[in-house]
């Protein structure tokens, strides 16, 4: 004689309908927070990037004689944001001359990527608005960087304006550059 077990409790379409929409509205809750939390990570990490870059240009500037890293040595505006980069992360004399046994210099070991947008090129002065075309806007006037990530003018946390670009430098792969001589 067959004995007949009673099947095992299983759960039923509306338990699992519940379940899921209680998941979902978890998740529209956290998913927010998240996003908020990513952008204020990101506005912290530029802020970083543009005090130590904003410092060593202060020290470079101090060391040069009151000429920025945009001056050639010549006393002209550098048509490119490349010379800043390569007087920043490379060795220079006191007329900021690039020279591999320079006495001034590094001070930056690496340029850094705008962490908003992706970009490390720099351009040299122009208009401020946001483009997102560069990663960086050196104002020569201020002797100051400033960002160029488009999106909005103001990152939350840094008290930056977001600029536009003109001039151009390429730096690939980590944003260091070699040390090769500006002409």
């Amino acid at each position: 004689m067959r004995t007949i077990r009673p099947l095992g409790r299983a759960f039923s379409l509306v338990e699992l309908v519940i379940v899921v929409v209680i998941i979902g509205i978890i998740g529209a809750i956290a998913i927010p927070r998240f996003s908020s939390a990513s952008e204020k990570a990101m506005g912290s990490a530029m802020t970083a990037d543009l005090q130590r870059v904003n410092k060593a240009i202060d020290l470079y500037t101090v060391e040069h004689l009151g000429h920025d890293p945009a001056m050639l040595p010549d006393g002209s505006l550098t048509p490119s944001g490349q010379g800043v980069v390569r007087r920043l992360i490379g060795r220079t004399d006191e007329m900021g001359h690039l020279l591999g046994s320079g006495i001034f210099g590094p001070y930056l070991t690496a340029w850094p990527v705008n962490p908003v947008n992706g970009i490390a090129t720099v351009r040299i002065d122009g208009d401020k608005a946001p483009a997102g075309t560069h990663g960086w806007r050196y104002d020569s006037a201020a002797k100051l960087l400033e960002s160029d990530a488009s999106g909005r003018s103001v990152i939350p946390g840094a008290a930056v304006d977001l600029g536009e670009v003109g001039g151009d430098l390429e730096v690939g792969g980590g944003g260091k550059l070699g040390a090769e001589a500006e002409k």
